[in-house]
């Protein structure tokens, strides 16, 4: 089996993808990725083969216009984003198809994957590493969880018609340029695949909803292991090692300016009396000199420092959740975009988290939810709970298995005609 996994975006979005490529390798599968290119040297580390569909200097051009620390991506930014990797991926898609042999695994936002889909009969897995890009209306966060199911009903319509005003005539454009017909509710009814859609979270992260498709498994959460990544070691086992487990402060890699994030968590750990790491990409965003009880690194695998952690702050990205289960400690939220607040309320509803926006992110409010949560009995039985629940799902290899079986249905449906004509 061919398999061409497709996932263009953040580091949180790549790690998946790497780890599933390689879990799908051992099963004795080809698969090549189509990926952000500005991840290459993850890439080469990793050994997986790859086709860079976003390039280094596009993502940086992109960051300019990202995550700044009170501010979300720009609509415009992400509408450049989608109207490019649109024809990219459907061309990906069609120069490494072989009949009978190929499927496609791809984020619903990657609608050249859908279309290649129509025009090729190429059977395709949606993937979803956010409950949001499923947006049930009967499992609403925020405050349209207390609306009347009518009222919801109603905002998910409005909601569908904003989306097709953003990406509908870029999408309707390339799909006339191929005699399509237009789509509406783009990303509602038309962009998961009616064959399959895999969602990387366990069932009890959001339970499955009436208003999903009928083919929707979740999976559990993608673990990626950093095997062969560096770091300095021997760094941090020192800090971690000379006093209390740390409060971990981080931002997403699209985060380009966080500061004064930085500079109210500073204040936070002080009052706190706590230890602490603060973690970014970019060291430009760290405030200089930082107390001796508090060290910055600019990379160390969660799966290492999340476990001798006492709690983590961070903005909700899939991969950072799903760790931070696994460790089974606190979360403390700070939600840049719409997909990151509804995770933050998940979280607060599985009562191990406190969520707290950017534009109020100060070393009080810090303070205040970290006391919350270390003094919760209840908090500390529900994050061993939870990860121990992490860890009942092969998430790999259940996802894995889907992909064999939609392969194996669609070669079936395909001979069957030959079949009975003998």
């Amino acid at each position: 089996m061919r398999v061409l996994l497709v996932s263009i975006g953040s580091l949180g979005d790549t790690l998946p993808s790497i780890a599933w490529a390689k879990e799908l390798e051992s099963r004795g599968h080809e698969v090549i990725l189509g990926v952000n290119g500005y991840y290459q040297s993850l890439l080469e580390r990793e050994g997986v083969r790859y086709e860079s569909l976003w390039s280094r200097d596009e993502h940086l051009e992109m960051l300019k216009s990202s995550q700044l620390w009170q501010k979300s991506t720009s609509l415009d930014a992400h509408k450049v984003f989608f109207s490019a990797v649109l024809p990219r991926v459907y061309d990906f898609i069609l120069r490494n198809d072989v009949a009978g042999e190929t499927v496609v695994a791809a984020q619903t936002v990657l609608a050249g994957a859908r279309i290649a889909q129509e025009t090729h009969a190429i059977p395709l897995a949606s993937l979803h590493l956010q409950p949001l890009f499923l947006r049930s209306i009967h499992d609403a966060t925020g405050p349209v969880e207390h609306w009347p199911l009518w009222l919801r009903r109603g905002l998910d319509r409005v909601v569908d018609m904003g989306i097709d005003q953003w990406i509908g005539k870029p999408l309707n454009e390339f799909r006339q340029s191929l005699g399509l017909r237009p789509v509406r509710r783009a990303m509602k009814s038309w962009c998961n695949s009616p064959d399959l859609v895999i969602n990387f979270f366990p069932d009890w992260f959001n339970p499955p909803q009436p208003d999903w498709p009928p083919n929707t498994y979740c999976v559990g959460f993608p673990f990626f292991r950093n095997q062969k990544v560096e770091f300095d070691q021997a760094a941090v086992e020192d800090f971690l090692s000379a006093g209390e487990p740390p409060i971990v402060f981080s931002v997403s890699s699209f985060t380009t300016d966080a500061r004064g994030y930085f500079e109210a968590s500073i204040s936070a750990a002080k009052a706190l009396g706590k230890r602490a790491v603060f973690l970014t990409p970019y060291s430009e965003q760290i405030p200089s000199p930082l107390p001796p009880t508090i060290r910055y690194f600019d990379f160390i695998p969660l799966e290492v420092l999340l476990p001798r952690a006492a709690i983590h702050v961070h903005h909700c990205g899939s991969g950072t959740v799903a760790l931070t289960f696994d460790a089974g400690i606190p979360h403390i939220s700070v939600p840049q975009g719409s997909d990151q607040t509804d995770i933050a309320a998940r979280l607060e509803r599985l009562r191990v988290s406190r969520t707290i926006s950017p534009k109020k992110y100060t070393a009080e409010s810090v303070v205040k939810a970290c006391r919350e949560l270390l003094d919760s009995s209840q908090v500390k039985t529900c994050c061993r709970e939870l990860a121990e629940k992490s860890h009942q799902q092969d998430a790999l290899r259940e996802a894995s298995i889907l992909l064999e079986k939609l392969l194996e249905r669609h070669c079936t449906k395909m001979t069957r005609p030959a079949q009975a004509a003998n």
